[in-house]
């Protein structure tokens, strides 16, 4: 049996505004927890080790996503806009979901995107397969809420 491990969503570049952008992902992390709340409960930042990382909290409040945004935001280039990681600090390693977020990018180059990728916790008890309702749902949300038609499914 083939278990998901990432979900990828390639996202259309679009000038958009930070307010626009912190809403998509509010909008996104908030569905996701209502998917499944077990999986997608708590978010923090990622930092230089796991200690620190477990300081930064992610609340689902407009100004903290907002801030979290104009933080990662590429400042040498602005149309590389921004890329930013959380993770939901699981004690058990192999039980944390990850996700990323690259938004706001415009530049021309064609081998850059917008996505969001969602890595899948490894642990045997949470896999996921490609007919799992909890797949299917992520993929809808990202469709939606990202207007994309493009979601990858990686599988081990």
């Amino acid at each position: 049996m083939e278990y998901i491990e990432i979900i990828r969503g390639i996202i259309p570049k679009k000038n958009e505004t930070t307010s626009y952008l912190t809403e998509k992902v509010l909008e996104t992390l908030s569905g996701l927890r209502q998917i499944d709340n077990n999986l997608f409960e708590n978010w923090y930042e990622q930092g230089g080790n796991k200690k620190e990382a477990l300081r930064n909290k992610i609340s689902f409040e407009y100004d903290n996503i907002e801030q979290l945004i104009k933080k990662n935001w590429d400042k040498k280039n602005s149309d590389l806009g921004c890329s930013f990681s959380l993770w939901t600090g699981n004690k058990i390693e192999l039980s944390n979901t990850l996700i990323s977020f690259r938004v706001g990018l415009i530049s021309k180059n064609e081998n850059l995107n917008n996505r969001i990728v969602i890595s899948l916790p490894f642990l045997h008890k949470l896999r996921l397969t490609a007919d799992s309702v909890i797949i299917t749902d992520i993929q809808k949300l990202i469709s939606t809420i990202w207007e994309t038609s493009v979601i990858e499914l990686d599988m081990f």
